[in-house]
């Protein structure tokens, strides 16, 4: 896990991110065929490409949080 803000995408494809003043969970992706890389919004499926992640607000700069979506998911269970 990364604990300073990174550009999002540098971002390891599969990590859990946040934004700057945001509560939302993004996962980077990345597309296999052409390369470009976006985010996936944790709570509803959508995705957005990095070029328009700035359109959403956010900023380019992300913070890692989780390794992957098993790491994320492994701690919510913990805390119940």
């Amino acid at each position: 896990m990364i604990n300073e803000l990174i550009h999002v995408g540098s971002a390891r494809d599969g990590s859990i991110v946040m934004f700057p003043f945001s509560n939302k969970y993004w996962l980077k992706v990345c597309n296999p065929n052409n390369g470009v890389g976006g985010i996936v919004d944790i709570t509803n499926g959508a995705y957005y490409p990095v070029s328009e992640v700035e359109n959403l607000g956010k900023g380019n700069y992300c913070k890692c949080v989780y390794d992957d979506l098993e790491d994320f998911f492994g701690t919510m269970s913990e805390e119940d």
